[in-house]
């Protein structure tokens, strides 16, 4: 049993209603923009998520599943002992997230 999961065991039995977020620091304490994403979107949504919009009505879904039915070719004569990468290291990091 790790500290977080200890932490949050004795939260919950105080009455407290306690998150487990996924985010967490390698000392076991949770990452508050993870804590606080988590939050936010409880209360966008709801606890339940009954308020969450539906996936399938979404244009960014459809286009994604007409993008994914096309065949990828492959290059043909490439180096594989060279790395090529489209995208800069800022857009590689940023969080494409819609909430």
């Amino acid at each position: 049993m790790s500290k977080v999961e200890f932490a949050t065991g004795y939260a919950r039995m105080k009455g407290k209603r306690a998150l487990f977020p996924l985010g967490f620091h390698c000392t076991g304490m949770a990452i508050k923009a993870c804590a606080d994403k988590l939050a936010r979107e409880i209360e966008l949504f709801g606890p339940t998520f009954e308020g969450c919009p539906d996936d399938a009505d979404d244009a960014d879904y459809e286009e994604g599943l007409a993008n994914a039915a096309k065949p990828v070719s492959a290059p043909s004569s490439r180096d594989v002992t060279k790395f090529k990468s489209n995208k800069t290291k800022a857009s590689a990091k940023s969080i494409k997230a819609k909430y």
